[in-house]
This record gives C-alpha cells, structure tokens and sequence, in this order.
C-alpha cells in the first residue's frame, strides 16, 4: 500500500477485515467473480487487494568466539506473501505475486 500511495498521491485505501470476515458479511464460502463484484457494490470499490502470508519458525544462530571476549546472536525468518488484485466490476485480476521466500538475519 505505501508504494501505492507514494506513486500515487491522493489514493485511498478501505480495509474490509480478514478473508473470513468478509466472505461472512458478504454471506459467501470462496473469492470468485460473483463475490468481486458484491464487495464493489457493498463498499464502493473499485477493486480489492486479497492475499496471505507465511512466517517460518525462528532460527537463531549464535557465535562465541575461541577466547570468550565476543559474542554474535542472529535469528532467520521466512516470509513467503502472495497477493492477489482483483476488479470488482467483472472479477478480472489484475495483477497476482506468487508466493517468494526471503531469508533476512535479524540481529
């Protein structure tokens, strides 16, 4: 959303709450044409954003060095996040990001 609104000054975002939420209030068991097209009508929306994400367990690393004098502790994370951009007004999708994992050493 930040890259959005950095490209895109003025563009305003509606969150509508988890995929369960939604999909209760919209009285809908999936995200298909049908319910892209509810959520425009409900909320006035031009198109949605759906997606999910991953978070590995934590891997912590730690180092001692032969004399005792230093130490180094780190941890690794794994995100895996995919997206999904939908129109609401024939279901279309506009852009989908399959799913990428990433290490980062988090100190």
């Amino acid at each position: 959303m930040c890259v959005i609104q950095r490209n895109q000054p003025g563009v305003r975002f509606l969150e509508l709450g988890s995929k369960e939420q939604l999909l209760k209030a919209l009285n809908r068991s999936e995200f298909n044409l049908e319910t892209m097209r509810l959520v425009g009508k409900k909320y006035d929306v031009g198109s949605v954003f759906t997606g999910e994400y991953e978070i590995s367990e934590v891997t912590p690393k730690i180092n001692i060095s032969e004399d005792y004098s230093s130490l180094k502790a780190s941890t690794m994370v794994k995100i895996s996040l995919s997206s999904r951009h939908w129109d609401t007004t024939n279901g279309a999708t506009l852009r989908i990001n399959s799913p990428m994992e990433s290490g980062r050493s988090v100190a």
